[in-house]
C-alpha cells in the first residue's frame, strides 16, 4: 500500500469537529480536501497554482511566509 493512499484514507476518517479542516500538504491531498469541504495549504512538492523558486518556512521570515499563505488560502476560500 502506498503512503499517499494511507494519508488520504486517514484524512477522510478523522473527526474534524464542526468546522472544515485546513490541511497542510501537497497537490496530492487537494481532492481529499475538496471532498471534506476544507482548505489546502500547499507546503511541499508538488504544488499547483504556484511557481516557487526560493521559499522557506523555517525561521522568522519563513513563519511570516507561512502565515501569509494560510491567511491567503482562508480568505480566498471565503471570497
Amino acid at each position: 500500500m502506498e503512503d499517499g493512499y494511507r494519508i488520504n484514507d486517514l484524512l477522510q476518517h478523522l473527526n474534524y469537529g464542526h468546522r472544515p479542516p485546513i490541511i497542510f500538504g501537497t497537490t496530492w491531498e487537494r481532492d481529499t480536501t475538496k471532498k471534506l469541504g476544507g482548505s489546502i495549504v500547499e507546503v511541499g512538492f508538488p504544488a499547483s497554482y504556484e511557481v516557487v523558486l526560493n521559499k522557506k518556512y523555517i525561521g522568522y521570515r519563513g513563519a511570516l511566509s507561512l502565515l501569509e499563505k494560510i491567511f491567503t488560502t482562508i480568505i480566498s476560500k471565503s471570497a
